[in-house]
């Protein structure tokens, strides 16, 4: 974010790629690293944990099965 003199507020180009990949990194790291981690110690396999994922979105669209 930059300021105009008497203009206003502005976004950087490029600022919310970078914001919204900082994010997505989070999410890997706070997230994904210890679901991965959680379904290993239960001997789960990517298929499973995938079909688990597709489960929640189904949920969040209200497809409920």
């Amino acid at each position: 974010i930059y300021k105009k003199r008497g203009l206003g507020m502005y976004v950087k180009e490029g600022a919310v790629g970078k914001i919204r990949k900082k994010r997505q990194d989070q999410f890997y790291d706070q997230y994904i690293a210890a679901l991965v981690e959680e379904a290993s110690k239960l001997q789960m396999s990517k298929e499973e944990v995938m079909e688990l994922i597709e489960r929640g979105y189904e949920h969040e669209r209200g497809e409920h099965s």
